[in-house]
């Protein structure tokens, strides 16, 4: 009877110790898969962080319209071309001659482009952005803008 009770006692120690293995290796691919995910958050934070944002809008203030860049992100926009209704910016009759180009834009940091609107032009405009920043990925922004 002892010996009958002591195979059972193995058997029951040797059922527990392979479910024991089990929870630890199941616990191991879990923290492998936490560890993971905590390492795709950090390299996104530290892309966010070292990244540009830039936006664009019309702003009116009685009869003058100016094109507004914003750069609403954490890092300097590099290298900014700026093209409205697919021409590049300073060809477009809508900016006079004479502007200068905003090629550079800190974080934070407004710059505007003066429009020359007059009767007769189109009521919306198209503007794309793109620029480089410190993250190495270049950024881009594209939106239809109502001039009235």
């Amino acid at each position: 009877m002892s010996l009958l009770l002591s195979i059972v006692a193995v058997l029951v120690s040797i059922g527990t110790a392979i479910a024991a293995y089990r929870q630890g290796s199941h616990q191991a691919r879990l923290q492998e898969r936490l560890l993971a995910l905590e390492q795709v958050r950090e390299r996104d934070r530290r892309l966010e962080a070292s990244s540009a944002r830039i936006q664009a809008a019309v702003q009116r203030s009685g009869s003058n319209y100016r094109l507004r860049l914003v750069n609403t992100g954490s890092s300097e926009a590099r290298m900014i071309s700026t093209r409205i209704d697919g021409k590049p910016i300073l060809t477009h009759d809508l900016v006079p001659q004479g502007v200068k180009e905003i090629r550079r834009l800190g974080s934070g940091a407004s710059a505007d482009y003066p429009l020359a609107v007059h009767m007769g032009v189109e009521p919306k405009i198209e503007v794309a952005i793109e620029w480089e920043d410190s993250s190495g990925n270049p950024g881009s922004w594209s939106s239809e803008l109502s001039l009235f």
